[in-house]
């Protein structure tokens, strides 16, 4: 089961970052996608703590992290709440990822939890196969 869960919290997070950075985004779809992904979070969460086979903390701690700014950035989309004109000036330039709610901050809450799945699978010899 603890394969099942890490497999689709990769996919459903594929599955939110295309529909929050699409050029035209849906707020439905976009609630849909967060929805499931939370479901999947809180799932994981459950069946990480119980018995012997476990889920990693640092993946379910990125994609918990993943899941908190999706949800920021899908209320940001749905409410048409415009970036600071702070937020603005930190997005032009390399300091994107530091605004909460921004399509810079999902993409490297995404990457950090690619490299948490990928050391994970590394050290349990699960790439290669």
């Amino acid at each position: 089961k603890a394969t099942y869960y890490v497999q689709a919290l990769m996919i459903h997070a594929k599955r939110v970052l295309r529909a929050e950075t699409s050029e035209k985004p849906d707020a439905a779809a976009i609630a849909k996608a967060v929805s499931e992904f939370e479901d999947l979070v809180k799932g994981a969460e459950e069946f990480s703590g119980n018995g012997n086979d476990k889920i990693s903390s640092s993946l379910m701690g990125n994609a918990k992290s993943f899941l908190v700014t999706s949800k920021q950035l899908m209320r940001r989309i749905r409410d048409k709440v415009p970036y600071s004109s702070g937020d603005r000036m930190m997005m032009g330039g390399a300091g994107a990822w530091m605004v909460e709610g921004s399509p810079a901050r999902l993409l490297r809450d995404y990457n950090q939890m690619i490299d948490s799945y990928n050391r994970d699978s590394n050290s349990r010899g699960l790439v290669g196969r």
